[in-house]
Formats: C-alpha cells, sequence, structure tokens
C-alpha cells in the first residue's frame, strides 16, 4: 500500500472465488488473505481430466482445490461463485478399481459450463457433498460482504440499520453529499467494520453497500463540488469511482483518516463472510502446498493448453459439440457440420 497526499491505494485482488482455473501456479494454491482451508479429501480421483490418477480434494471458505498428488502442477480450482449445483453419482473408478462415488459440480466460467466429476469413498463422499452445499449456501447468502450493492434492503423496523454477522458499526456521519448525480444527493455515511454505507436522507432506498474488500484506493481529490472523498472500486466489483463531500474539510479529513485506518486494519485479516454453522463445520485443516514432482501414471491425461477441455459440459438445450483438439490448426474448436472442411473456414 502507497499512501500520502490524500491518497490510500492498495492492490487487493480475491479472485479464488469468483474463477475457474486450470494447472495454476503452485503459489496460487496457498490460501489468499481472508481464506480459509476447511477439509481435504484423499485419495480423490478427478475422473474427467486426470482419471486413474489419486489426488487431493480441499475446500475452503472460497474454492474447491484439487491437485495431483505427486504433482501439484496439475491441479483445479474452482471459485464456489461458480458452482450451480452439487450433486452425487455412481461412476467406473480405475483408481478404486471398481464403481466409486462420485461428487459431480456444475459449474459457469466466463460463459461456458464446466462439469467436474471428483470420485472417492462413498462414506467420504457423503460427508463431502453435506459441506459443500452448506459452503454454497453460506457463500450466497453472504455476498454483502463481498459485493457492491445499489438500492438494497438496509433497513430493519424502525428504520434500524441492518447489519451483518460480527459487523459493528465504528461512526455514522450525517450531512454527506453522494455526488453521483448533477447536483448531488445530501445523505448519511456509515463507517463498519467490514463495509461503507451511504443513504439519502430523503429516500434512504437510494443508497450502496461498499464491502471493503471491494475498495481499491481512497482519496481525497478536488471536484466540481468541490473537496470530495474518493473511493474507487475494483474492476470486478463493478469498476465504480464514488465521491462524497462534507463540510467543513476538516471533518472530510477526520471521515479519510478513520476510514483509511479501518480499511487497512480489515485488508491484513479480511472477514469474507463464509461461515459454517458449528454442526456443519469440519476439522479445521492446513492446506499443504507439495514439492517436487515424482512420477505417477496417469492413465487418462489432457494436454496443460487444452485442459479446460475435457471438463466441458453438455449444453441441456442442444451444443453444437464439445471443442475438439485439431492437430491442423493448433487449437480446440466446435466441430464442423456436416458437408464442411476446414479449408472453408478461410474462403470469402
Amino acid at each position: 500500500m502507497s499512501s500520502g497526499g490524500g491518497r490510500r491505494e492498495e492492490d487487493f485482488n480475491i479472485w479464488h472465488d469468483k474463477e475457474v482455473r486450470f494447472d495454476v501456479a503452485a503459489s496460487a494454491l496457498n490460501p489468499g488473505r481472508g481464506e480459509v482451508p476447511l477439509q481435504t479429501l484423499a485419495p480423490v480421483e478427478d475422473h474427467k481430466g486426470n482419471n486413474g490418477a489419486p489426488g487431493r480434494l480441499t475446500f475452503t471458505n472460497l474454492r474447491i482445490i484439487w491437485y495431483l498428488a505427486k504433482s501439484n502442477k496439475v491441479n483445479l480450482s474452482i471459485g464456489l461463485g461458480c458452482v450451480i449445483s452439487v450433486s452425487t453419482a455412481k461412476t467406473k473408478s480405475y483408481l478404486l478399481k471398481g464403481e466409486g462415488s462420485s461428487i459431480v459440480l456444475m459449474t459457469r466460467f466466463n460463459n461456458s459450463r464446466f462439469e467436474f466429476v471428483f470420485t472417492t469413498e462413498a462414506d467420504k463422499t457423503k460427508q463431502a457433498v453435506a459441506t459443500l452445499e452448506n459452503l454454497v449456501r453460506a457463500y450466497q447468502g453472504s455476498r454483502l460482504y463481498r459485493e457492491v450493492k445499489l438500492r438494497g434492503v438496509i433497513f430493519a423496523e424502525q428504520q434500524k440499520l441492518k447489519l451483518l454477522e460480527d459487523e459493528d458499526v465504528h461512526s455514522k456521519t450525517n450531512g454527506v453529499w453522494n455526488l453521483s448525480g448533477e447536483t448531488g444527493n445530501l445523505g448519511t455515511f456509515v463507517i463498519t467494520n467490514v463495509r461503507v454505507i451511504w443513504y439519502a436522507n430523503l429516500a434512504p432506498a437510494f443508497n450502496v453497500s461498499i464491502p471493503f474488500i471491494q475498495i481499491k484506493m481512497v482519496r481525497i481529490k478536488n471536484s466540481k463540488f468541490g473537496t470530495a472523498l474518493v473511493l474507487d472500486v475494483h474492476r470486478q466489483g463493478g469498476g465504480f469511482v464514488l465521491g462524497f463531500r462534507l463540510d467543513p474539510k476538516e471533518k472530510l479529513k477526520q471521515l479519510y483518516n478513520e476510514l483509511g485506518s479501518l480499511w487497512t486494519a480489515y485488508k491484513s485479516r479480511p472477514n469474507l463472510g463464509v461461515k459454517l454453522l458449528a454442526e456443519e463445520q469440519p476439522e479445521e485443516i492446513r492446506l499443504p502446498v507439495l514439492e517436487g514432482d515424482d512420477d505417477v501414471e496417469i492413465l487418462q491425461s489432457i494436454d496443460n493448453q487444452d485442459a479446460f477441455v475435457a471438463y466441458y459440459a453438455e449444453d441441456s438445450k442442444g451444443a453444437k459439440g464439445r471443442p475438439e483438439y485439431n492437430k491442423e490448426l493448433g487449437l480446440a474448436m466446435e466441430p464442423l457440420k456436416d458437408g464442411y472442411t476446414y479449408e472453408q473456414l478461410w474462403d470469402i
């Protein structure tokens, strides 16, 4: 973080819950800030991509990680925010030398649907599916910790602010202008230990909730409305630039210092909101990072360049077909319709 001259900035990017990644660097398997490993299963077979090879499956409060037991260069990172459904299935397992019980994950990322099938012993599968379902539910129910929300329901009965679990209000400042419109809107600026909330005094439904995790920069800047407190939101959070004004300038500076201090403290140990109930909580574990690249026999493997191809899910509405690797073109593409050739693709 760099600070000074009315500016605090942080490159604080949490991608783990929002993306599906294949064969990431070993360092990306380490827990990120705010990430907590919860449960590990072994041995677990990646049925679609590495059939027959033992691996380890780990659940955290942000994602599902699978990696090859003897070479963590072969791995999967599946964000909880990408999970559509969790189910079970019976599959033939080379690893178990017979029929195994599988965890089936349907996911969506970058307008593509991926299916992951992880096979292990039946008793482990049942427990893992229960944990995963609870994790996904907890993740979906705690979005306000991680996502910018406009015009949300922020009040309970008697105009009392609805706080999140473990959320405490540090300050509540009236007379703060939101500079999003041509003339600005007068309202109240609330700072808690996990987010910033602003709402219009005359129309509380006009509001914004900005989690600390999504704030990229806090600065003081001159605007057409005068000196303003400016919050820059990360691109994945919407890329908003939000300005607020408070008179006199001394109060604005105090607000800036208070927000900057709480924001800095939060980043050292962020609360991302994903919690399991006591009866749902598996034994907490540490996420191991393996070293070395021992030999291992993989009965069915895929090239690193096209790792994602094996995991494409069939489109229930009728897809053209899974991408296939074309040696002539050197890339994966959908099968051509009958009667067409690859040479015709270049004809104009």
